[in-house]
């Protein structure tokens, strides 16, 4: 556990540390890492960091996993990780928390007509808990609807969730990203969010739009030179060889080309087809970047979503539920179940 934090840390302090927020103990983003544009430096927030350390101090459990969640801007990764939220907090719920809902309450008929899983709805039709603008409380990382970036930095959720690797207890914590060319930020600007991303995941989720192509694992190798050159600086200043990266999952958004009523296991077969059209060496004709990828990660893998709906894309979009369709929520069922 300390590994991982420490690590950030000696990263990080390429720019100058600056304390932020109090510690609070209601649940909340924490913004470990910033980038200061105007001096072109990485700044990390120590009194959040601490805030993480000590919140997964507090589970009792040894090994941790950070699944990180990356991609360009603008599409739904912290829409994404709020419904990861929903599904831990109702399968694997943190120590001391305590569900405000009521036991029993009437199900809409939508929710059983498009086989909505229970983690999702929890007696609830709307998701406000990250919704910016919402009078809701905020419980979860901020999203909004439209064209406009929400994410600035490097954030990671305060509740830590304890799920199962096999036989042992694993605190599982989940990290969102500032997007790709983001017009703010430099393409190295950009590398440095991802870099540290990557060396902070354990499960590190790529983002992609509709398919995966040559340019997204060409952009991935470039942001991952960072997160290799700071492995080496540690291994150099500490004397301990570090291991590589552990997963890579692309998680392919918006993926349209599923029958309807396809099953899983045949969706599955869909899934590893198209990652082996960039991956496996018979059907690839980029090697270079493939083995390069091998030679950084344990395991890479994919998934692919359908769109959930058009209607999420307008601005007015409230966080209604009702609106997203019925194949979405059978993938990200699905999708969940794999990686907790």
């Amino acid at each position: 556990r300390g590994t991982v934090c420490h690590a950030a840390a000696e990263v990080a302090t390429l720019g100058v540390g600056q304390a932020s927020a109090n510690a609070v103990s209601k649940p909340r983003a924490l913004q470990l890492v910033q980038i200061d544009l105007e001096q072109n430096k990485v700044v990390l927030n120590e009194e959040e960091l601490q805030v993480l350390e000590k919140a997964l101090e507090e589970t009792g459990v040894e090994k941790v996993a950070i699944i990180g969640v990356m991609g360009a801007f603008r599409t739904g990764k912290s829409f994404l990780l709020d419904l990861m939220l929903r599904y831990l907090r109702e399968k694997h719920p943190p120590k001391g928390y305590v569900s405000e809902l009521p036991e029993a309450c009437e199900v809409p008929d939508w929710v059983q007509e498009r086989q909505v899983p229970d983690w999702a709805v929890n007696c609830g039709p709307n998701m406000l808990e990250g919704r910016e603008g919402s009078s809701q409380d905020r419980e979860g990382f901020v999203w909004r609807p439209g064209m406009e970036k929400c994410t600035e930095g490097i954030w990671v959720w305060s509740e830590v969730f304890v799920c199962k690797a096999g036989d042992e207890d694993v605190a599982v914590a989940l990290m969102d990203t500032q997007g790709a060319w983001d017009a703010r930020m430099s393409k190295e600007q950009s590398a440095t969010i991802f870099g540290l991303t990557t060396l902070l995941a354990s499960r590190l989720i790529y983002n992609v739009s509709k398919q995966i192509q040559q340019d997204k694992i060409d952009n991935l190798l470039y942001f991952t030179d960072f997160a290799k050159a700071a492995l080496r600086a540690l291994e150099r200043d500490t004397g301990v060889k570090r291991e590589p990266f552990q997963t890579l999952e692309f998680l392919v958004r918006d993926w349209p080309h599923y029958q309807e009523n396809v099953g899983i296991p045949a969706a599955r077969s869909m899934m590893k087809n198209h990652l082996d059209q960039y991956f496996d060496p018979k059907k690839s004709q980029d090697t270079k970047s493939v083995d390069a990828l091998r030679d950084l990660f344990h395991d890479i893998d994919v998934w692919c979503l359908p769109h959930p709906s058009l209607k999420i894309e307008n601005e007015s979009w409230d966080g209604n539920l009702e609106v997203i369709e019925k194949p979405f929520w059978r993938f990200i069922d699905g999708y969940l179940e794999k990686i907790f």
